[in-house]
């Protein structure tokens, strides 16, 4: 493998119709490179346009790209500069109207999400360049590649835009020079020089400023969670399609999806309770696609949970209904309009302004402000997404919407012990819609990879197992005493109880040691291992073990220090163990993950469900799964018996696995709690 530019062997030139001028050249010279400098023509194709195929790589390897490059200033903006004797509001003004510009055409999203990405991640740096007081513009074709020994500059035609580049587009030519070659050498240093003298705006009738605050804020709300890897694949992947198939994106609907969506058109109300991974999302954006078109008047209300899903429904909005060029309100998130109050009445209205979209944080729209604003109406379609959400008692008020249409999006709708908020929430939307599309469903259709279950039992230590049966007995009393008073308000001593038990088994003692041990056996060089821990002391030990042991241990928590979004990406691209505690539970997904191993988790089947669908998710070079569960027993005689309600969890978890023989070790389990459940009533009897 090639360590310098000079090692490729590059040609003295290239051009589209001889060359693949990515497979040929540019790749292979990011490959070798630390740096990446480029001076090129218009502020739109230069950077919304950016797709540098390698780019991954190169950035993960500490890779640095610099460009310098013109705004589309327009002749009133030069003459308000002369006028002022100042050129950088006027400069940023005309930077904010090309990134609306770019906005208004979906198609371009995915790169501005790749472009603030780079940014955030300050792996490229961008500075404009314009002639103040001059008709032209900054049109310069220059660039130069830095390895750790050499330096390659190219000059031609090309400049840096996906259609500059992609064969099938432009046809482009440029002649390249090394610094190894004493024929060229003079040269390269020349275009190096210059760059740098660019760069520190030290040349004459032209100034170059660094990208003004205003437009790099817009830009930043853009970032992709995910980090590099997933902004360029998203990117590559939608450009390439846009450029050769000549038109909008859009995902073709399977069997299921075609089916819940023909159902819920024969209601218009419904809620689709399908498996994470199976495509809910696409299926609604089908309903949303045939309600905003056959009114003008319509509009379509989004309710999501939180921020990350704010900003995934707008992208896919944005794409999947880009040929419709919808006009979009954000309201709550880091995607927020801050003027949502003033504009959402009107925004939401039955009015012919063609098709409309709000996305709201369900923080948001359950506020008097939000709800005031926004009027009902045989034209508004509301969805809400994680529709359990909007079933609490804090949220319930968006029930209230007066909406013609109404469609929820869960894998687990119904609310844990709150059959109250439950049958709310079906009142709003209507029941489920058929057809049914559960793990059984999405695992056939290879909707999610298949998956081993794994059990592994510890027992409570002698004190931990005092302290559960002490807590059992005054559980015991207070249950008795409210079987004797059916119409009594439920207790909240017995809640405090029931809690305090749940946490004997939780952090029971001996599973920090398994856990570790399982961890150490299985884990392979490149595994992504995502750990459950019930709270920030189990977190810790489990982490100092697994440190010690030489593992690469990263934490995850809502009071960890340091960038959490960075944390995630560093995961995503290098692997490892992640340790975590429940904020994990919904909104963040991590398609990497291969290995989940469960210290602790709640009843409520949410949690643990939403869990094994994380895991479950493809994700290109995935193709399986394992699940580690451990279940805490106590010796009874010569039999482990499980406590707590773990094993139910464990049997869903068991019922789908592709090894069925995890079911007769639960199987023998299940029996001993039954004899142990028939022992505690005898017991209580003679009592």
């Amino acid at each position: 493998m090639a360590e310098s530019l000079e090692e490729l062997g590059v040609a003295l030139g290239y051009n589209s119709a001889e060359s693949a001028l990515v497979s040929d050249f540019y790749v292979p010279c990011l490959g070798v490179s630390r740096g990446y400098d480029r001076a090129v023509g218009y502020f739109r194709s230069s950077l919304y346009n950016l797709v540098g195929v390698a780019i991954s790589d190169f950035v993960l390897r500490g890779g640095h790209i610099r460009i310098v490059c013109s705004p589309s200033l327009e002749a009133r903006d030069r003459d308000a500069i002369e006028a002022a004797g100042s050129s950088d509001a006027i400069v940023s003004a005309a930077l904010e109207r090309e990134i609306e510009a770019v906005l208004r055409h979906p198609e371009n999203v995915p790169v501005v999400e790749l472009l603030a990405t780079l940014l955030a991640a300050s792996a490229l740096e961008i500075k404009i360049a314009y002639r103040p007081g001059a008709t032209g513009i900054f049109h310069e074709k220059l660039g130069i590649f830095h390895s750790p020994s050499d330096a390659l500059s190219f000059s031609g035609s090309s400049n840096e835009t996906y259609s500059a580049w992609d064969p099938m587009v432009n046809h482009e030519g440029f002649e390249t020079f090394g610094s190894w070659d004493s024929a060229d050498s003079r040269r390269t240093s020349r275009h190096v020089e210059y760059f740098e003298r660019l760069w520190s705006d030290a040349l004459d009738d032209l100034c170059v400023r660094p990208l003004p605050e205003i437009p790099r804020a817009v830009l930043a709300r853009f970032e992709n969670a995910l980090g590099v890897e997933a902004a360029l694949e998203r990117a590559r992947v939608h450009l390439q399609r846009v450029a050769r198939l000549g038109g909008t994106r859009r995902r073709s609907l399977q069997e299921h999806q075609k089916a819940v969506v023909a159902n819920w058109s024969l209601r218009e109300r419904g809620v689709i309770d399908h498996a994470t991974g199976a495509g809910k999302t696409l299926s609604a954006l089908e309903v949303m696609r045939n309600w905003l078109t056959r009114d003008a008047r319509a509009c379509a209300v989004v309710i999501v949970p939180g921020d990350l899903l704010t900003q995934q429904w707008a992208l896919e909005v944005r794409t999947e209904l880009g040929d419709m060029q919808p006009k979009l309100l954000m309201v709550g998130g880091s995607l927020g309009n801050r003027r949502w109050r003033e504009r959402l009445g009107s925004f939401a209205s039955p009015s012919p302004a063609g098709p409309r979209v709000v996305i709201a944080t369900v923080n948001s729209a359950a506020t008097e402000d939000f709800l005031s604003r926004t009027p009902g109406g045989s034209h508004l379609l509301l969805i809400a997404d994680e529709v359990h959400t909007v079933g609490s008692r804090g949220f319930r008020r968006i029930l209230e919407i007066d909406a013609g249409g109404r469609l929820g999006l869960s894998a687990t709708p119904q609310r844990f012990n709150d059959p109250e908020g439950t049958a709310a929430l079906f009142d709003y939307f209507g029941c489920v819609l058929p057809p049914p599309f559960g793990i059984p469903e999405a695992l056939l259709a290879g909707r999610l990879v298949p998956y081993d279950y794994h059990v592994r039992t510890v027992l409570l230590e002698e004190d931990e197992a005092e302290r559960y049966d002490e807590l059992s007995r005054r559980i015991a009393v207070i249950q008795a005493r409210a079987a004797a008073k059916p119409d009594a308000e439920p207790s909240d001593a017995l809640e405090m109880l029931l809690i305090q038990r749940a946490r004997v088994v939780k952090k029971a003692r001996a599973k920090t040691a398994l856990a570790c041990a399982v961890v150490q056996a299985e884990y392979q060089s490149g595994d992504r291992w995502l750990l459950y821990c019930e709270d920030s002391d189990q977190l810790n030990e489990v982490s100092d073990r697994l440190v010690s042991a030489g593992l690469n241990v990263l934490d995850y928590h809502t009071q960890m220090l340091g960038d959490a979004q960075a944390t995630l990406r560093s995961f995503q691209r290098h692997g490892g163990v992640l340790v975590s505690i429940r904020c994990l539970d919904q909104g963040v997904d991590i398609p990497a993950v291969d290995h989940a191993l469960i210290l602790a988790s709640s009843t409520n089947p949410r949690q643990f469900i939403q869990r094994r669908g994380r895991v479950l998710r493809r994700t290109p070079g995935k193709y399986s799964a394992d699940i580690y569960d451990l279940l805490v027993c106590r010796q009874n005689e010569d039999e482990e018996q499980v406590l707590n309600r773990d094993l139910e969890r464990a049997r869903v978890f068991a019922a789908h696995a592709r090894n069925q023989a995890c079911r007769y070790k639960l199987d023998a389990l299940a029996s001993a709690l039954e004899d142990q459940a028939i022992e505690f009533e005898t017991n209580q009897e003679e009592g």
